[in-house]
C-alpha cells in the first residue's frame, strides 16, 4: 500500500498537467477506503477529481451526493450513465485516468485505446 502511493505521489501528483480523473462509485469510491485515500491525494494535488457512475440519474442517489460533497467533487462532475458503459463518458469528457472495480468498463476503456494503435 505505501509503495503505490509513493509512487502515485512521485508520479502523478507531481506532475504540472493538471489531469481529469474519474472514479465509479459502487464498489469503489463509495466502498474501497485505498481508493478513498487515492482520489484525496489527487485531489490535494490539484486534479479535477470526477464521478462516473452508472447509477439510474432519476433516482435519489443521496448517498453519492452526499460523497461528492465530502470529496468536494461539484455536482458538475457527477455523471450517472444509466446502466450504459462509462467508456462513452469517458471519452466525452476527455478523462487521463478512469479508477472502475467492473472487469467490463475497465475492458472497454483499454480495448478503446488499443484499437487505436
Amino acid at each position: 500500500l505505501y509503495i503505490i502511493l509513493l509512487i502515485l505521489k512521485n508520479y502523478y501528483l507531481c506532475r504540472m498537467k493538471s489531469l481529469k480523473i474519474s472514479f465509479d462509485f459502487d464498489g469503489c469510491l463509495a466502498d474501497n477506503r485505498f481508493v478513498q485515500i487515492i482520489a484525496k491525494l489527487f485531489r490535494d494535488a490539484g486534479h479535477e477529481i470526477w464521478i462516473i457512475t452508472s447509477r439510474d440519474p432519476q433516482m435519489e442517489n443521496r448517498d453519492v451526493w452526499k460523497l461528492s460533497d465530502e470529496f468536494n467533487i461539484p455536482k458538475e462532475r457527477v455523471v450517472m450513465t444509466n446502466g450504459t458503459l462509462k467508456v462513452h463518458k469517458f471519452l466525452e469528457l476527455k478523462m487521463d485516468i478512469h479508477f472502475d472495480n467492473s472487469f467490463d468498463e475497465v475492458l472497454a476503456i483499454n480495448d478503446h485505446f488499443e484499437n487505436q494503435n
